[in-house]
């Protein structure tokens, strides 16, 4: 049995255990120097749906990863947040399958999601069907998430959320600005690519170690909370490990606190690519670990079935462009059976033409949706652009 899991809001209280799970997180992800990109956010709603279904250790480990206890009920509203993002979630059972009422009454009540059937046993149309379903919830960026090796005889069920998020920026780039520069990876000889820049005031801070700037994006009436970049590169006396260790919920405050508006120059690579990671390490580093056993407890969820986690991967793309940024995420759980800105003389500049580091969090509460790293930008791709108007 297989299960996938995504992206849903959360508020309150909620908020601070997300972005202690997100760091977390991050820290226990395979270094390398490779581009990562993922949605905490979006994982850490995924963890808890599914820890509404299991039962004793098993859901106690979740929650705690969580950061929650076991009977906590702060995340009983999650999904009245209007963040600026398009969230789903579906269920897609093998037919026959039943959930426990209880479950299904908080899958459809708080996290809205579908309820599908699909018979496992025709394998490439059940794939299709899914797959189909979370491409036309990502706008296309995700389509084959899923194979047909990932389920077998013994699947019962394939839980689907995703998220997308498309914005302009408050202040866009100019094409006309964007030229060929050099970057300079950790390794390996410089790379062109393609560099954006612009002057204007932005909230930026500096202190010794790290460089920060927040790029904000456009704010749409219907939106209760914006949205903003914040780009952090390391200081020529540090290194992008280094700044990977700072993280933490009390640097992410001093930064937030220290910013000021200040003139300046901001140049950043364009970059569009897509990004899968194997989560089950990092969850079991940080806890989870009898859920992937035999031992595990899902009664909660069915209790005509013993389901364990076979696998956890998110799927995130994202491109950062000009205009904005086109995000979209996917995460699955495998379960089996037991126009021109005016010039400003610049005061600092901050020049992104090394390895770095990026975060789409709200500017209202500081939740993180998205983070990642960018080690070798890559060009955005015909058609990743946001349309005009947005």
């Amino acid at each position: 049995m297989f299960l996938v899991l995504t992206f849903q809001c959360f508020a309150g209280p909620a908020q601070n255990k997300s972005n202690a799970f997100a760091l977390s997180l991050f820290s226990h992800l395979e270094k390398g120097e490779e581009n990562v990109a993922f949605s905490p956010y979006g994982l850490f709603n995924n963890l808890l749906l599914l820890s509404y279904g299991a039962y004793k250790g098993t859901k106690k480990e979740l929650r705690h990863t969580l950061g929650l206890s076991v009977n906590d009920k702060s995340c009983a509203h999650l999904y009245a947040r209007d963040y600026p993002l398009n969230m789903t979630t579906g269920l897609f059972a093998h037919q026959g399958t039943a959930f426990t009422p209880a479950f299904e009454n908080i899958a459809q009540d708080l996290f809205d999601a579908e309820l599908h059937t699909v018979n496992y046993t025709m394998g490439s149309e059940a794939v299709s069907t899914i797959n189909g379903w979370i491409a036309n919830q990502t706008g296309g960026k995700i389509s084959g998430l899923i194979e047909e090796s990932d389920i077998d005889s013994a699947t019962r069920l394939i839980l689907a959320n995703t998220v997308y998020f498309e914005k302009g920026w408050i202040s866009p780039f100019m094409p006309q600005n964007t030229h060929h520069d050099p970057f300079y990876p950790e390794q390996g000889s410089p790379i062109q690519v393609e560099m954006m820049r612009q002057s204007k005031e932005f909230l930026y801070f500096e202190d010794g170690q790290t460089q920060g700037v927040y790029l904000p994006f456009a704010r749409g009436t219907k939106d209760t909370s914006s949205v903003e970049c914040l780009l952090l590169l390391p200081s020529d006396k540090s290194s992008l490990e280094e700044l990977e260790k700072s993280l933490s919920e009390k640097t992410l405050a001093q930064w937030k606190e220290s910013r000021a508006l200040t003139p300046m120059q901001v140049q950043v690579p364009k970059f569009s690519f897509s990004k899968k990671v194997t989560l089950d390490p990092a969850l079991k580093d940080m806890g989870i670990t009898s859920a992937f056993s035999s031992g595990a407890n899902f009664k909660g969820m069915s209790t005509d079935q013993k389901l364990y986690l076979q696998t956890c991967l998110q799927e995130t793309f994202f491109s950062f462009h000009e205009k904005g940024v086109t995000a979209a995420a996917a995460t699955t759980s495998h379960m089996g059976l037991t126009a021109m800105p005016p010039q400003v003389c610049p005061e600092a500049s901050f020049i992104a033409e090394r390895p770095f580091l990026f975060l789409l969090v709200s500017a209202e509460d500081d939740t993180i949706l998205f983070m990642g790293r960018v080690a070798s930008p890559q060009e955005a791709l015909p058609g990743d652009a946001i349309a005009d108007g947005i």
